[in-house]
């Protein structure tokens, strides 16, 4: 015969067991479907590389941005997309930035600092 205690330990320990399997479920990526890498060219030359993304139309996106240059960057978005990396992402560093890719065709992004530094992203 089991007692109260031996009763209410296995009742904990399947508990622990599904708030375990809750945690897991709410701290994965939620719904992230593609990640795109995105980087600029080393040193000083104001672009981004690659300077043409692509993705399919209507699936959220992590795009991870890395600042491989010597000089401060970002990424902005423009059009539908609504997304932007930090105002300024220093030398070194990265930024992650998620979205939901919008209708097919090409969208522009630009470095908001060097107005000169553009990419596409296509959307199939």
């Amino acid at each position: 015969m089991r007692s109260r205690r031996d009763s209410y330990t296995g009742r904990m320990a399947i508990l622990a067991i599904c708030l375990a399997m809750l945690a897991c479920r709410a701290s994965a990526a939620p719904g992230v479907a593609l990640q795109l890498e995105l980087t600029t060219k080393p040193g000083t030359e104001l672009a981004f590389d690659p300077d043409r993304v692509s993705a399919p139309a209507h699936v959220p996106v992590s795009l991870v941005f890395t600042n491989a240059s010597s000089v401060e960057h970002n990424v902005v978005f423009l059009g539908p997309v609504d997304a932007a990396t930090r105002p300024i992402v220093q030398p070194g560093e990265t930024d992650v930035v998620e979205f939901e890719t919008p209708a097919p065709g090409s969208h522009r992004f630009v470095c908001s600092i060097h107005e000169d530094m553009s990419g596409t992203l296509e959307i199939r």
